[in-house]
Protein backbone atom coordinates (compact mmCIF):
# COMPACT_ATOMS: atom_id res chain seq x y z
CA UNK A 1 0.00 0.00 0.00
CA UNK A 2 1.06 3.47 -0.68
CA UNK A 3 0.11 6.96 0.98
CA UNK A 4 1.78 10.17 -0.44
CA UNK A 5 1.22 13.48 1.23
CA UNK A 6 3.67 16.79 -0.74
CA UNK A 7 6.11 20.08 0.68
CA UNK A 8 8.00 21.75 -1.22
CA UNK A 9 10.99 23.41 0.41
CA UNK A 10 14.22 21.37 2.09
CA UNK A 11 12.84 20.44 5.05
CA UNK A 12 13.26 17.44 7.84
CA UNK A 13 10.50 15.37 9.19
CA UNK A 14 10.69 14.02 12.27
CA UNK A 15 9.14 10.20 13.40
CA UNK A 16 7.16 10.47 16.68
CA UNK A 17 6.06 7.16 18.56
CA UNK A 18 4.36 9.53 20.65
CA UNK A 19 4.06 13.33 22.32
CA UNK A 20 4.77 13.75 25.67
CA UNK A 21 2.18 16.39 25.96
CA UNK A 22 -1.49 17.00 27.35
CA UNK A 23 -3.75 16.89 24.03
CA UNK A 24 -6.24 19.42 23.14
CA UNK A 25 -9.09 16.40 22.37
CA UNK A 26 -10.78 16.40 25.20
CA UNK A 27 -8.85 13.85 26.96
CA UNK A 28 -5.73 13.76 29.11
CA UNK A 29 -3.19 12.01 27.75
CA UNK A 30 0.04 10.53 29.32
CA UNK A 31 3.47 10.97 28.10
CA UNK A 32 4.51 8.02 26.41
CA UNK A 33 7.48 6.62 23.78
CA UNK A 34 10.37 8.86 23.31
CA UNK A 35 10.93 10.77 19.85
CA UNK A 36 12.88 9.04 17.23
CA UNK A 37 14.19 11.39 14.73
CA UNK A 38 14.23 10.54 10.80
CA UNK A 39 15.73 13.05 8.48
CA UNK A 40 14.10 13.10 4.91
CA UNK A 41 15.40 14.81 2.16
CA UNK A 42 12.30 16.55 0.44
CA UNK A 43 12.13 17.80 -3.49
CA UNK A 44 10.28 19.94 -5.58
CA UNK A 45 7.68 17.00 -6.08
CA UNK A 46 6.87 13.79 -4.88
CA UNK A 47 8.80 12.08 -7.68
CA UNK A 48 11.20 11.08 -4.18
CA UNK A 49 8.64 10.10 -1.43
CA UNK A 50 9.32 8.85 2.31
CA UNK A 51 8.76 5.60 2.52
CA UNK A 52 8.34 3.78 5.76
CA UNK A 53 7.11 0.13 7.29
CA UNK A 54 4.55 -0.71 9.71
CA UNK A 55 5.59 -3.68 10.61
CA UNK A 56 6.40 -3.45 14.39
CA UNK A 57 4.84 0.08 14.84
CA UNK A 58 2.70 0.39 18.26
CA UNK A 59 -0.52 2.10 18.50
CA UNK A 60 -0.21 5.35 20.80
CA UNK A 61 -2.64 5.78 23.41
CA UNK A 62 -4.29 9.36 21.78
CA UNK A 63 -7.75 9.02 20.62
CA UNK A 64 -8.69 8.84 16.89
CA UNK A 65 -11.34 10.96 15.70
CA UNK A 66 -12.32 8.66 13.27
CA UNK A 67 -15.04 6.02 13.53
CA UNK A 68 -12.57 3.09 13.97
CA UNK A 69 -10.09 1.31 16.11
CA UNK A 70 -6.45 2.76 15.54
CA UNK A 71 -3.57 0.70 14.06
CA UNK A 72 0.01 1.09 12.71
CA UNK A 73 0.38 4.72 14.70
CA UNK A 74 3.17 6.82 13.19
CA UNK A 75 3.57 10.21 14.39
CA UNK A 76 5.64 12.90 12.64
CA UNK A 77 6.94 16.59 13.17
CA UNK A 78 7.82 19.31 10.66
CA UNK A 79 8.09 23.10 10.36
CA UNK A 80 5.96 24.30 7.66
CA UNK A 81 8.11 27.32 5.82
CA UNK A 82 4.94 29.15 4.62
CA UNK A 83 0.83 29.04 5.02
CA UNK A 84 0.05 27.18 2.76
CA UNK A 85 0.95 23.13 2.54
CA UNK A 86 -0.73 20.04 0.23
CA UNK A 87 -1.52 16.73 1.20
CA UNK A 88 -1.65 14.14 -1.35
CA UNK A 89 -2.55 10.89 -0.26
CA UNK A 90 -2.33 7.47 -2.43
CA UNK A 91 -2.76 3.83 -1.33
CA UNK A 92 -2.04 0.85 -4.30
CA UNK A 93 -4.79 -1.16 -1.95
CA UNK A 94 -8.38 0.45 -2.16
CA UNK A 95 -9.63 -1.84 0.89
CA UNK A 96 -7.26 -0.47 3.87
CA UNK A 97 -8.69 2.74 4.42
CA UNK A 98 -5.39 5.20 5.55
CA UNK A 99 -5.95 7.87 8.43
CA UNK A 100 -4.55 11.13 8.86
CA UNK A 101 -4.67 13.72 11.46
CA UNK A 102 -2.60 17.07 11.68
CA UNK A 103 -2.30 19.35 15.18
CA UNK A 104 -0.21 22.07 16.21
CA UNK A 105 2.37 21.72 18.51
CA UNK A 106 -0.30 22.22 21.43
CA UNK A 107 -2.11 18.97 20.06
CA UNK A 108 -5.18 20.90 19.18
CA UNK A 109 -6.30 19.24 16.35
CA UNK A 110 -6.31 21.48 13.11
CA UNK A 111 -6.85 19.04 10.03
CA UNK A 112 -8.16 14.90 10.11
CA UNK A 113 -9.35 12.67 7.32
CA UNK A 114 -10.97 9.26 7.83
CA UNK A 115 -9.67 7.65 4.60
CA UNK A 116 -8.26 7.99 1.37
CA UNK A 117 -7.84 11.52 0.60
CA UNK A 118 -6.14 11.58 -2.83
CA UNK A 119 -5.23 15.43 -2.90
CA UNK A 120 -6.40 18.01 0.33
CA UNK A 121 -4.49 21.62 0.57
CA UNK A 122 -4.72 22.48 4.50
CA UNK A 123 -6.07 25.08 5.88
CA UNK A 124 -3.81 28.04 6.81
CA UNK A 125 -1.04 27.31 8.84
CA UNK A 126 1.27 29.19 10.94
CA UNK A 127 4.32 29.80 9.07
CA UNK A 128 7.27 28.53 10.45
CA UNK A 129 5.35 26.90 13.59
CA UNK A 130 5.58 23.48 14.67
CA UNK A 131 2.93 20.79 13.58
CA UNK A 132 2.54 17.12 14.20
CA UNK A 133 1.02 14.82 11.61
CA UNK A 134 0.02 11.53 12.95
CA UNK A 135 -0.55 8.42 10.05
CA UNK A 136 -2.38 5.48 11.03
CA UNK A 137 -4.84 2.11 9.24
CA UNK A 138 -8.15 1.01 10.94
CA UNK A 139 -6.65 -2.61 10.60
CA UNK A 140 -3.62 -4.03 12.45
CA UNK A 141 -2.27 -5.24 8.30
CA UNK A 142 1.35 -4.80 7.76
CA UNK A 143 1.02 -2.08 4.66
CA UNK A 144 4.24 0.42 3.01
CA UNK A 145 3.44 3.52 3.16
CA UNK A 146 5.10 6.15 1.44
CA UNK A 147 4.68 10.27 1.78
CA UNK A 148 5.39 13.65 1.17
CA UNK A 149 4.34 16.92 1.85
CA UNK A 150 4.82 20.10 -0.40
CA UNK A 151 4.18 24.11 0.08
CA UNK A 152 2.04 25.24 -2.93
CA UNK A 153 4.29 27.39 -5.64
CA UNK A 154 3.13 28.55 -9.24
CA UNK A 155 1.49 26.25 -11.45
CA UNK A 156 3.88 23.76 -13.17
CA UNK A 157 4.36 23.95 -17.02
CA UNK A 158 1.88 21.16 -17.98
CA UNK A 159 -0.42 21.09 -15.35
CA UNK A 160 -3.57 22.52 -17.25
CA UNK A 161 -5.01 23.54 -20.78
CA UNK A 162 -4.07 27.44 -19.67
CA UNK A 163 -0.51 26.53 -19.32
CA UNK A 164 0.22 23.20 -21.54
CA UNK A 165 3.41 21.69 -22.90
CA UNK A 166 3.97 23.05 -26.48
CA UNK A 167 4.79 20.35 -28.86
CA UNK A 168 6.47 22.21 -31.47
CA UNK A 169 7.17 19.16 -34.10
CA UNK A 170 6.23 15.39 -34.98
CA UNK A 171 7.86 12.86 -34.23
CA UNK A 172 7.46 13.68 -30.76
CA UNK A 173 8.35 10.89 -27.82
CA UNK A 174 8.88 12.22 -23.82
CA UNK A 175 9.37 10.05 -20.49
CA UNK A 176 7.97 11.95 -17.52
CA UNK A 177 5.74 11.48 -14.08
CA UNK A 178 2.60 13.10 -13.27
CA UNK A 179 3.93 13.53 -9.84
CA UNK A 180 5.67 16.88 -11.13
CA UNK A 181 2.01 18.74 -11.85
CA UNK A 182 -0.45 18.12 -9.50
CA UNK A 183 -4.19 18.14 -9.69
CA UNK A 184 -5.71 20.71 -11.41
CA UNK A 185 -8.32 19.56 -13.51
CA UNK A 186 -11.62 18.32 -12.26
CA UNK A 187 -14.89 16.63 -13.32
CA UNK A 188 -16.26 14.47 -16.74
CA UNK A 189 -14.94 16.12 -19.99
CA UNK A 190 -15.92 15.77 -22.96
CA UNK A 191 -14.22 12.06 -23.63
CA UNK A 192 -14.72 10.47 -20.44
CA UNK A 193 -16.79 10.56 -16.78
CA UNK A 194 -14.02 9.78 -14.09
CA UNK A 195 -9.73 9.48 -14.53
CA UNK A 196 -9.21 13.32 -13.57
CA UNK A 197 -8.91 13.04 -9.60
CA UNK A 198 -4.90 12.02 -10.49
CA UNK A 199 -2.48 14.31 -11.38
CA UNK A 200 -3.05 15.96 -14.52
CA UNK A 201 -0.73 17.02 -17.32
CA UNK A 202 -1.64 18.63 -20.78
CA UNK A 203 0.31 18.77 -24.08
CA UNK A 204 -0.97 21.28 -26.84
CA UNK A 205 0.05 20.80 -30.62
CA UNK A 206 -0.88 23.09 -33.60
CA UNK A 207 -0.19 21.44 -37.18
CA UNK A 208 1.35 23.53 -39.60
CA UNK A 209 -0.49 21.37 -41.95
CA UNK A 210 -3.44 18.99 -42.00
CA UNK A 211 -2.23 15.81 -40.58
CA UNK A 212 -3.08 12.58 -39.28
CA UNK A 213 -1.38 11.27 -36.44
CA UNK A 214 -1.04 8.68 -34.29
CA UNK A 215 -1.17 8.55 -30.44
CA UNK A 216 0.24 6.26 -27.67
CA UNK A 217 0.64 6.54 -23.66
CA UNK A 218 2.45 3.83 -21.85
CA UNK A 219 1.48 3.82 -18.23
CA UNK A 220 4.60 2.03 -17.87
CA UNK A 221 2.93 -0.55 -15.08
CA UNK A 222 0.24 1.34 -13.78
CA UNK A 223 -3.70 0.93 -14.09
CA UNK A 224 -6.69 2.90 -13.93
CA UNK A 225 -4.68 5.45 -16.57
CA UNK A 226 -5.98 7.64 -19.27
CA UNK A 227 -4.99 9.66 -22.20
CA UNK A 228 -7.91 12.22 -24.04
CA UNK A 229 -7.27 14.37 -27.55
CA UNK A 230 -9.76 16.97 -27.43
CA UNK A 231 -9.48 20.50 -29.92
CA UNK A 232 -10.66 23.01 -26.99
CA UNK A 233 -9.28 24.19 -23.74
CA UNK A 234 -12.54 23.99 -22.19
CA UNK A 235 -12.23 20.52 -21.59
CA UNK A 236 -16.54 19.98 -20.84
CA UNK A 237 -17.32 21.49 -24.02
CA UNK A 238 -14.21 20.32 -26.73
CA UNK A 239 -14.67 17.78 -29.12
CA UNK A 240 -13.06 14.42 -27.99
CA UNK A 241 -10.90 13.38 -31.02
CA UNK A 242 -10.20 10.04 -29.14
CA UNK A 243 -9.66 8.28 -25.53
CA UNK A 244 -8.36 5.70 -23.33
CA UNK A 245 -9.20 5.14 -19.94
CA UNK A 246 -9.52 1.73 -18.56
CA UNK A 247 -8.10 -0.71 -15.24
CA UNK A 248 -5.05 -2.37 -17.43
CA UNK A 249 -1.74 -2.23 -17.73
CA UNK A 250 -1.29 -2.04 -21.22
CA UNK A 251 -0.34 1.19 -23.58
CA UNK A 252 -2.97 3.32 -24.21
CA UNK A 253 -3.34 4.59 -28.06
CA UNK A 254 -5.45 6.66 -29.79
CA UNK A 255 -5.02 5.41 -33.46
CA UNK A 256 -5.58 8.12 -37.10
CA UNK A 257 -6.56 11.32 -35.27
CA UNK A 258 -7.24 13.75 -37.91
CA UNK A 259 -6.08 17.24 -37.07
CA UNK A 260 -6.25 20.44 -39.23
CA UNK A 261 -3.79 23.13 -40.17
CA UNK A 262 -3.27 26.01 -37.51
CA UNK A 263 -5.74 24.82 -34.90
CA UNK A 264 -4.84 23.70 -31.56
CA UNK A 265 -5.15 20.45 -29.33
CA UNK A 266 -4.90 19.27 -26.54
CA UNK A 267 -3.63 15.76 -25.01
CA UNK A 268 -4.65 15.27 -21.70
CA UNK A 269 -2.99 12.34 -19.44
CA UNK A 270 -4.52 11.48 -15.88
CA UNK A 271 -5.78 8.79 -13.48
CA UNK A 272 -8.71 7.76 -12.09
CA UNK A 273 -6.99 7.91 -8.05
CA UNK A 274 -5.20 5.53 -7.13
CA UNK A 275 -2.97 5.88 -8.27
CA UNK A 276 -2.32 9.38 -7.77
CA UNK A 277 0.56 10.09 -10.11
CA UNK A 278 2.43 7.69 -12.25
CA UNK A 279 5.50 7.69 -14.33
CA UNK A 280 4.51 7.67 -18.84
CA UNK A 281 6.25 7.30 -21.98
CA UNK A 282 4.08 9.57 -24.48
CA UNK A 283 4.59 9.10 -28.50
CA UNK A 284 2.91 11.26 -31.25
CA UNK A 285 3.73 10.11 -34.92
CA UNK A 286 2.61 11.58 -38.00
CA UNK A 287 0.94 8.91 -40.42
Amino acid sequence: MKILLALVFSLTITSVNAVSKRYSLGHNIQPSLPITQIPVAIGTSCATPFHYSTVGLPTSNIPSHCPWPVHNDRWFVFQTPSSRIKLEIETADQGIPINYTLYEESMLQVEGSCGNTPLKEMPLLTPLARYYLRISTPQPTHVDISFCLSSPQEIQVGSNCQNPIIITALPFETWDTTAHFGNHIHGATACITHYTNGNDVVYKYTPNTDQVVDISMDPLGKSWTSIQVLDSCDFTNANCLGAVANPSLNVRIVKGVPLTAHQSYFIYISSWYPPQRFRYHLELLQR
